[in-house]
């Protein structure tokens, strides 16, 4: 089933690993507080106050390049899940999860929802407060750790194939002479947060259209995928 379903994607140029966990030290020096960086999210929005035998699947993520963009894979032990990348042009670039989309910087982020979180009445109210728990501790690493303010927060609610999202966004500060604002698209994918992040420079309608693409591109597999296969597929039988 996967096979068939990423057939479209089997042209493939090349691919990049990365790791579950990411740090972000910087992507421009010039830009090092501009940009939101998740890390200190990733390890303390889902850890739990008292572990348990019990853990989160454990994701790898790596860039594919095809011949519409790429595709951006997350692969568990059991499940999977995948983000298309529709642009001219696509670059990873040396920070992980970070990609230039058509010359847009554009984040992708996983973090996983804390182990005491019941997974199984996912209505859409549930869905809602675990996002919205995860953006209050995001602002709150915002501004309390990295000592960054930011205004005219925005929250607002959509589903897009029948996934609900956090459309929302926030100004940087006026004396930010590069980042303007902030864009983010956060779902929900099996027990983990996903977290599309565009910041603006100049282009508020480019970052926003990216980053609306991404969203509606997420396919989800009951599966492992395996990176290396997709990339290089089994040649075809000689005649």
């Amino acid at each position: 089933m996967v096979q068939r379903a990423l057939s479209g994607n089997r042209l493939l140029c090349r691919i990049t690993r990365t790791s579950r966990y990411y740090y972000f030290p910087n992507i421009m020096k010039s830009l090092i507080l501009s940009i939101v960086c998740l890390a200190g999210t990733v390890s303390l929005f889902g850890q739990d106050p008292k572990p348990t035998a019990k853990t989160s699947e454990q994701f790898e993520s790596g860039f594919v390049a095809t011949q519409t963009g790429g595709l951006i894979v997350y692969s568990g032990l059991n499940h999977s899940f995948t983000i298309e990348v529709q642009a001219k042009v696509v670059k990873p670039t040396e920070q992980t999860n970070f990609y230039l989309v058509d010359n847009q910087i554009v984040q992708t982020a996983i973090l996983p929802i804390p182990m005491k979180t019941d997974l199984k009445d996912m209505s859409t109210i549930k869905q809602k407060e675990i996002i919205r728990g995860y953006i209050d501790y995001e602002l709150l690493y915002f501004r309390n750790t990295l000592k960054q303010e930011y205004s005219k927060l925005h929250i607002d609610w959509t589903v897009i194939n029948g996934k609900v999202y956090a459309d929302w966004s926030f100004d940087m500060p006026k004396d930010n002479q590069q980042v303007k604002k902030q864009l983010y698209m956060t779902t929900i994918c099996f027990d983990q947060i996903l977290d599309l992040n565009a910041p603006v420079f100049d282009n508020y309608t480019k970052a926003k259209e990216i980053l609306l693409q991404l969203a509606g591109s997420i396919k989800l597999y009951n599966n492992h995928l395996n990176l290396t296969a997709m990339v290089n597929p089994p040649a075809a039988p000689t005649q």
